[in-house]
């Protein structure tokens, strides 16, 4: 796995020209996790339902001359079970690769993904600790409306998911993936 990141790495470094902003993002947002399964203390399987949650995104990147965005990304997930007293939660580290349409307006469309490592504990109604690390992916689409030349509202969409899960043997299915819908500034230096 890691010589697979390395390699993907050294490919879009080298493709790249030098960069054109350097940027930071804060993205807050709404997160609409799918549901998950587990067993209850009676040892009956059972789906656990999410209510909308929320999300919390922090990225550094850089925007480059032909279009391209690379950023690392950390985002903190959270939604309530709609059974029981137990919140789902993650948080994953991603590397990012954002393709932008270019546009002679304030509105510049982008399209991508990305994949990196996370951590997520699932809600339980029963004795079953949901909890686990994996990889992590993404694909999202958005606009950017320049309020300033320094300065981009974004609008998003992101489907999220974790697969390749280990939860140390723990019975029960530990999968996680959803959507978030996000608005948030990123700030050019």
């Amino acid at each position: 796995m890691r010589r697979l990141l390395l390699s993907v790495l050294l490919v879009v470094f080298s493709v790249l020209p030098a960069v054109a902003e350097q940027y930071i993002s804060l993205t807050p947002g709404v997160w609409l996790q799918e549901k998950s399964s587990t067993i209850d203390f009676s040892l009956q399987g059972v789906d656990v339902n999410y209510s909308p949650g929320w999300s919390l995104g922090a990225a550094v990147g850089g925007a480059y001359e032909n279009g391209y965005r690379v950023e690392t990304e950390v985002t903190y997930r959270q939604a309530a079970a709609k059974i029981g007293n137990d919140n789902s939660w993650n948080i994953a580290l991603l590397l990012n690769l954002w393709r932008e349409v270019r546009t002679d307006t304030i509105f510049t469309p982008y399209f991508g993904g990305g994949f990196g490592g996370a951590r997520v504990h699932l809600a339980s109604p029963g004795m079953i600790d949901n909890s686990a690390g994996g990889i992590a992916y993404q694909a999202g689409a958005g606009v950017g409306v320049r309020i300033d030349p320094r300065l981009v509202l974004d609008v998003g969409y992101r489907y999220f998911g974790i697969w390749d899960i280990n939860n140390s043997g723990n019975v029960g299915s530990v999968n996680l993936s959803g959507s978030s819908v996000t608005t948030g500034l990123r700030f050019g230096f």
